[in-house]
């Protein structure tokens, strides 16, 4: 194979997540603006005198899932309840390192 470039087919990481999880795709700002208000939404819901706590989330998410994508973040995954009824938010960040 002198003189060409071999494609290599990276590994496939596949989760299983119990309980309810949004998907964040941190590939670049465009793809993130919408799920985090959808996210936010969801979590918060539309009422008025909670405007300004969403607010603060979306501001402070975008700021965290910025942060991930430039460390190599591809993707992230917040989960909103872990059993219907039991909140339990958290959030699992996946990387990609560029120089592997």
């Amino acid at each position: 194979m002198t003189g060409s470039t071999a494609e290599v087919a990276l590994p496939v990481l596949t989760f299983q997540l119990m309980g309810t999880w949004a998907r964040l795709d941190l590939t670049s700002d465009e793809t993130l603006a919408h799920p985090v208000r959808e996210y936010v939404l969801d979590w918060l819901g539309s009422a008025d005198s909670d405007a300004r706590a969403r607010s603060l989330l979306r501001a402070r998410l975008t700021e965290a899932l910025t942060a991930a994508r430039q460390a190599g973040g591809v993707a992230a995954f917040i989960a909103s309840e872990i059993t219907p009824g039991t909140p339990m938010p958290v959030m699992l960040t996946i990387y990609s390192p560029r120089d592997l």
